[in-house]
């Protein structure tokens, strides 16, 4: 009777064989290498996303300031920093992209305050960043909602607004 229980507790606890530990292991590998490049490319987007958002923002702001003061030079890159201090909600910190505000008159000259009647905000991945390598490189918006996206190479690419 001691040889029947000794075979039954032998055979219950054996283990998983080599090969089917190396199977396993392939095959956690391979969904990895598909779905990696999948993650990157869709955390890019996210970041790059953000950057519009808070393209967005700004837009919201600068007619705000100049509603109420009267020229959207008097909302400079200094107010835009101030702003921030003061209101971090709308305009967050820089996370992955630069963003610069220039004021502009109609036809492209720089002017004082409460002459410039346009602008043109800008979002460039910040050098070393993760968006640095992105397709999308350059977003600009301007007074009338012009928007454009450049890649590296300074290619239009308005498919990076994700329209």
């Amino acid at each position: 009777m001691k040889k029947t229980q000794i075979r039954k507790v032998a055979s219950a606890t054996r283990g998983f064989t080599l090969i089917e530990a190396i199977v396993v292991v392939s095959i956690v590998g391979i969904l990895a290498a598909v779905a990696w490049p999948a993650y990157q490319s869709q955390t890019m987007k996210n970041r790059r996303s953000e950057a519009i958002q808070d393209l967005g923002r700004i837009k919201v702001f600068l007619a705000r300031c100049y509603a109420e003061q009267g020229g959207y030079d008097c909302c400079d890159n200094a107010t835009l920093d101030a702003y921030k201090v003061l209101n971090p909600p709308p305009i967050p910190p820089a996370r992955d992209y630069t963003l610069t505000f220039t004021p502009t008159n109609v036809n492209g000259a720089l002017f004082a305050c409460k002459q410039a009647q346009g602008y043109t905000v800008t979002a460039v991945p910040i050098v070393g960043s993760r968006q640095e390598t992105d397709d999308c490189q350059l977003f600009t918006i301007d007074h009338l909602g012009n928007r454009t996206a450049q890649d590296g190479a300074a290619v239009a690419k308005q498919s990076c607004w994700g329209d």
